[in-house]
């Protein structure tokens, strides 16, 4: 039941940053976005820091504003409680 409670909860996280994001008119988002690096941009690192890279991540939440340049233009949100 705890697992179930706190999965709910972050996904409430998600829904009001989303709800937040998409009320400007400018604006989109896309969820859990896995990535993971390439072999070749880890490949100068030591075999035990490149070991971490070796299961993909998510990242909760990308908003892409379309009225804004250069790094103000994305926003990279991760909702932990």
């Amino acid at each position: 039941m705890e697992v179930a409670y706190l999965k709910m909860k972050e996904d409430i996280l998600e829904q009001l940053i989303d709800g937040y994001f998409l009320r400007k008119p400018t604006t989109f988002t896309k969820h859990n976005v896995k990535f993971k690096p390439t072999p070749n941009d880890i490949a100068h690192l030591d075999n035990k820091i490149r070991s971490r890279y070796n299961v993909s991540s998510d990242i909760d939440i990308i908003a892409i504003h379309l009225d804004k340049k250069d790094e103000k233009r994305v926003s990279v949100i991760s909702c932990k409680s």
